[in-house]
């Protein structure tokens, strides 16, 4: 019996333990997630007053206001800049569609014309063969008159 409430006693000081350790976390996390939140307040007004150019105070409701018109006014100009990017693109986009429209259509001429050289080539290649064969057959001639010619020689 006593080591049988030994060993109760055990595992309820282990349960206990347990509890205590888990509560202690709870809490820190609590505490964790109180600073993750002071720290992000914190940032937003560092980011606010670093793109108001103001330095890190309690502003009234005019300054408020006025800092609000800032913060629109340069929305504003990023726009207008992201705009006038735009335009640039737009307009670098164009020009390149129209060089490319005269390229392909300088490249379509000079297709036509390598195809007009080639059957120019073509055509030159049968005149030539016709002349080769025309000069074979004047030679030949040639030569059966000489052969006439020798034969008239032998025979006068």
């Amino acid at each position: 019996e006593l080591r049988s409430c030994s060993t109760e006693l055990n595992s309820t000081k282990d349960a206990a333990l347990r509890d205590t350790r888990a509560a202690e976390l709870q809490q820190r996390q609590a505490q964790v997630e109180a600073a993750r939140t002071a720290f992000e307040v914190t940032k937003a007004d560092l980011e606010r007053t670093t793109l108001m150019g103001d330095s890190p105070q309690e502003d009234s409701p005019q300054q408020e206001l006025q800092g609000l018109s800032q913060m629109q006014a340069h929305g504003d100009k990023l726009n207008q800049e992201t705009d006038q990017a735009l335009a640039r693109t737009k307009k670098a986009a164009l020009n390149t569609e129209e060089v490319a429209v005269a390229t392909n259509v300088k490249l379509y001429e000079q297709g036509e014309q390598l195809k007009r050289i080639n059957g120019d080539l073509d055509e030159l290649e049968g005149v030539i063969n016709q002349a080769s064969r025309q000069l074979g057959q004047l030679a030949r001639d040639a030569a059966g008159d000489r052969c006439i010619q020798a034969l008239c020689g032998l025979i006068t």
